[in-house]
């Protein structure tokens, strides 16, 4: 609407030019390097960055949808980043088998239409999650320690309602692996694409190696 958003955190800058490098300064935290953030004029500031170099950045903020820009060069002296409140995506993360709520558990939300941004929420003590999306088709994933999703889950965003409800269950997690040789040298094949499925839903996409190994992490189950 025009007005300046006070407290919105850089949470992540890709260097896109002349190498490609991408800096999560939301993780930073814990090694005593704060994300920037906008301060009552909406203004903000990123420092250290390349001369010469081009740059893609993300802001988040609790009560709007993140967004990113792309292709800054540095020095650049009028940015201009537009949040948009968005719908918000409430939900709980929670044990497949007994129900049992998750705390501390990662959820990625990935979106499926090109450029892929991803959101990142983390479930409070009582396993539920919230954050705020742009309308659109999405999928979702949770983790934590030594446990799961079956896959991505897809979802929609119309817009149409405020509020989405998005639950998701973990199971224990095991590892698949394989090789995949030439039917009739016998020689390892690198570079074959593999894809993963679990309960109908996207596990893993994932090529051999050198030596036609493969090998990821999956939840329980078929």
């Amino acid at each position: 609407k025009g007005e300046p958003v006070k407290g919105a955190l850089l949470t992540r800058i890709a260097l896109t030019s002349p190498d490609k490098v991408g800096i999560p300064l939301s993780k930073l935290e814990a090694k005593g390097i704060k994300a920037p953030a906008s301060d009552d004029s909406g203004a903000f500031i990123l420092t250290g960055l390349p001369k010469n170099g081009r740059v893609a950045i993300k802001a988040g903020h609790p009560e709007y949808a993140q967004e990113a820009v792309d292709e800054v060069a540095v020095g650049t002296s009028n940015v201009k980043i537009t949040l948009d409140r968005g719908v918000l995506i409430s939900g709980e993360v929670h044990i497949r088998q007994t129900q049992t709520p998750v705390s501390g558990a990662t959820v990625v939300i990935r979106n499926a239409q090109p450029p892929h941004d991803t959101a990142l929420a983390r479930t409070d003590a009582f396993g539920a999650f919230s954050l705020r999306l742009k309308p659109g088709v999405y999928m979702s994933q949770a983790t934590a320690v030594n446990q799961a999703t079956p896959g991505w889950q897809q979802f929609s965003v119309t817009g149409e309602n405020p509020e989405l409800k998005v639950n998701l269950g973990l199971a224990g997690t095991g590892t698949v692996k394989g090789v995949i040789n030439d039917a009739v040298s016998g020689k390892a094949v690198e570079g074959v694409r593999i894809r993963l499925e679990s309960t109908g839903n996207v596990a893993a996409i994932l090529r051999t190696g050198p030596d036609g190994v493969f090998s990821t992490t999956a939840a329980e189950g078929d």
